[in-house]
C-alpha cells in the first residue's frame, strides 16, 4: 500500500504553497487561473482526497447503509446538507423538512440559539429530535449521541426508530460540515 497523499505532496507537485492548495480546495479567490489549474491537475494526478471529502464520503456511505437497513421498517431516511455555516440555512432546512411531514429528526448542526429555538418548537409540534456529533443542549432534543460519526448515525437512527409510530415513514437528517464535534 502506498503512502497517503498529503496536501504538502500536492503543493510540491504543483510548485505552490500549502496555503494555495487550501485556497483552491476551498474555492477561495486570490488564486490565478493558471495556478488553480496546476493545483487541480496535481490533485487529480496524486489522487488526493481532502479530509472534508473523505468525511463527506463516509457520511454518504453511512446514510446509504441506514436507508437500506431501515427500508424494511418502512422508515425513509432523508438527508439535507447545509452549504454554509449560517444558522438561518439550517433553520430553513428544518422548516423544509417539517413542511414535508417528517416524523422525527436526527440533526448534526451548529450549536446556535436560533437553531435550539427551532428544534424546541419542532418538539412542541410533536417532532422528536436527536442531536449527533454536535449538540443543542438548550433545545428540547431527546438525546445527544456521541462523537463517533458512523456509530452515532446508527445509534441516532436506532433511537429515532423507537420514537416514531410504526406507520410513520420518514426519518430526516440535517447536517453541516462545520461544528465543534468534528
Amino acid at each position: 500500500m502506498g503512502k497517503k497523499v498529503t496536501i504538502q505532496m500536492v503543493a510540491d507537485l504543483a510548485g505552490v504553497s500549502r496555503g494555495t492548495v487550501d485556497r483552491v480546495l476551498n474555492n477561495r479567490s486570490y488564486v490565478r487561473a493558471d495556478v488553480r489549474e496546476r493545483v487541480l491537475d496535481a490533485i487529480r494526478d496524486t489522487g488526493y482526497v481532502s479530509p472534508r471529502e473523505s468525511h463527506q464520503q463516509q457520511m454518504d456511505a453511512a446514510l446509504r447503509q441506514a436507508q437500506a437497513e431501515l427500508a424494511d421498517s418502512h422508515v425513509q431516511v432523508i438527508s439535507r446538507k447545509c452549504k454554509t455555516d449560517l444558522a438561518q440555512e439550517t433553520i430553513d432546512l428544518l422548516e423544509e423538512l417539517r413542511a414535508e411531514g417528517v416524523s422525527g429528526l436526527a440533526v448534526c448542526t451548529l450549536n446556535d440559539p436560533s437553531i435550539e429555538q427551532r428544534v424546541s418548537a419542532l418538539a412542541e409540534e410533536g417532532i422528536p429530535c436527536i442531536t449527533f456529533n454536535s449538540d443543542l443542549p438548550g433545545s428540547r432534543r431527546l438525546r445527544f449521541v456521541g462523537q463517533d460519526i458512523r456509530k452515532t448515525g446508527r445509534v441516532a437512527a436506532g433511537l429515532m426508530s423507537k420514537c416514531v409510530e410504526k406507520e410513520d415513514v420518514v426519518l430526516a437528517t440535517v447536517g453541516n460540515l462545520k461544528f465543534d464535534g468534528h
